[in-house]
């Protein structure tokens, strides 16, 4: 099966498979740039493990990592790259790498980066919420959306580019159960009685977390028609589900970043942040949220093929520059704040201080 991907003609995807998980594993991420049309020359093609034969001429790390011409070749993991003619092939036995941070590449190419966190715009005005994991960014967003006169730009990613100006990238969205309090038009749906059944799930995950037998069990799961949840901690729900499709912005001015990080302190707090700080920050989360997939830069890298310190340079500079002309803030969330008197702190500040500024 083919399918073809056109992120906002900044990048250009091609997935060439006859494995549906790799797939339905990836279109988690991109599912909303989804093109009817072929496109003839993509940036980065996915394709099979089979297709892949290592070249004779190669050099190796432990029997182990292999480095050829233009690529490399993971044995223990089934996976190779190959940089050519400023074209990206992956070759997947499964989708264990994750597509964000290769998709990285080529967006760095085009002056833009990700940046882990939520987007909305407002008055064609764009807010951009970079944040950690688990801070909030879909709570905060299944309120936002309702707002009259705000668009949705992503509630885990969006691309930045130097200029300031921030695009969509709305992935689907990771809805656990507690989420289901601040999207009540999923309660009753099928989805809900999915989630409820995590507990089982969770504890089966939790004993064969480590063992090999998890992948089959996965595979064995799909075969039958039944949706494992990744972990039995959460559902994946497209965008669209949740938010309507004229909502869904595509690109826009950013005019505030708002830092969101839960602390141990007692009191909720926002405070002005210096950019350099906030630079730093933004950059380590992108990493920490990719560290599955950074060894395949490295293992690029120490082959010669890139240049990884030039790559963190360039999301570096990306990031300064994008943010420079923007008001900055960092909020500080207490830890143990309920959700709904954290979003109800939220909302009070961005309608004293963006939507409705004396």
């Amino acid at each position: 099966m083919e399918n073809y991907y056109n992120i906002h003609n900044i990048v250009k995807i091609k997935i060439q498979t006859k494995k549906l998980d790799i797939v339905k594993d990836y279109e988690y991420y991109f599912r909303d740039f989804k093109v009817v049309e072929k496109i003839n020359n993509v940036d980065i093609e996915i394709r099979d493990i089979d297709e892949f034969s290592l070249p004779k001429e190669s050099f190796n790390i432990s029997n182990a990592f292999f480095g050829f011409d233009h690529g490399v070749y993971s044995k223990n993991d089934s996976y190779a790259v190959r940089i050519e003619n400023n074209k990206m092939v992956i070759f997947l036995r499964e989708s264990n790498l994750c597509i964000n941070s290769l998709i990285e590449y080529f967006l760095l190419r085009n002056d833009c980066t990700f940046i882990h966190g939520a987007g909305i715009s407002y008055k064609n005005k764009g807010i951009i919420f970079p944040a950690p994991p688990n801070t909030g960014k879909t709570l905060l967003i299944s309120k936002l959306r309702q707002k009259e006169n705000v668009n949705f730009f992503g509630d885990d990613y969006v691309i930045l580019k130097k200029d300031g100006t921030m695009y969509s990238y709305p992935m689907d969205f990771s809805v656990y159960d507690y989420h289901f309090d601040f999207f009540p038009e999923l309660k009753g749906t099928i989805e809900n009685k999915k989630i409820k059944r995590n507990i089982y799930e969770r504890a089966l995950v939790n004993m064969v977390k480590d063992l090999p037998i998890k992948k089959v069990l996965k595979r064995m799961a799909r075969f039958i028609g039944y949706d494992f949840l990744q972990g039995g901690l959460y559902l994946k729900i497209p965008a669209q589900q949740l938010v309507a499709k004229e909502k869904i912005g595509v690109s826009t001015q950013i005019k505030y970043c708002i830092f969101l990080s839960r602390y141990n302190g007692k009191e909720f707090k926002v405070e002005k942040i210096k950019l350099e700080n906030l630079v730093k920050e933004t950059l380590g989360i992108l990493q920490s949220e990719w560290y599955k997939t950074l060894p395949v830069y490295n293992l690029l890298s120490s082959f010669g093929i890139i240049d990884f310190s030039e790559y963190l340079n360039s999301i570096k500079n990306i990031i300064s520059s994008g943010f420079s002309d923007m008001e900055l803030f960092k909020i500080l969330i207490p830890t143990d704040m309920e959700n709904k008197e954290r979003l109800q702190k939220i909302e009070k500040f961005l309608e004293q201080n963006v939507f409705n500024p004396e």
